[in-house]
């Protein structure tokens, strides 16, 4: 049986997520160069962003050990002004380079 996977955090006050949200130990940065978001109601496609001044940014993420060593999942938010009309729903909270330098704290 194949294990389904948690890539994104949608509900922050979750019993599940709350003790790893408290724990700055498991807080990280998930770098990425772009994301994808599905396209609302036409299959597998994609819309796929980009920061453009960023060739590598990060997501706010949190990580906890599992029977197959450390998984990763990143925050999620309200989407932007550029994310919005495309995906209405959420994006992922990309964190400005200077929170990331500052230890990647989620404030």
């Amino acid at each position: 049986m194949l294990e389904k996977r948690v890539t994104n955090v949608r509900n922050l006050s979750s019993p599940f997520w709350k003790s790893m949200l408290a724990n700055p130990l498991q807080r990280c940065l998930v770098p990425f160069s772009t994301f994808a978001e599905p396209k609302i109601g036409e299959g597998r496609d994609e819309w796929w962003f980009n920061v453009i001044d960023q060739p590598i940014a990060a997501f706010a993420g949190i990580w906890r050990q599992s029977d197959h060593g450390p998984v990763y999942a990143f925050l999620t938010c309200e989407p932007n002004a550029l994310v919005a009309p495309l995906h209405p729903k959420a994006m992922p909270v990309i964190v400005e380079p200077a929170d990331a330098r500052m230890g990647g704290q989620i404030r």
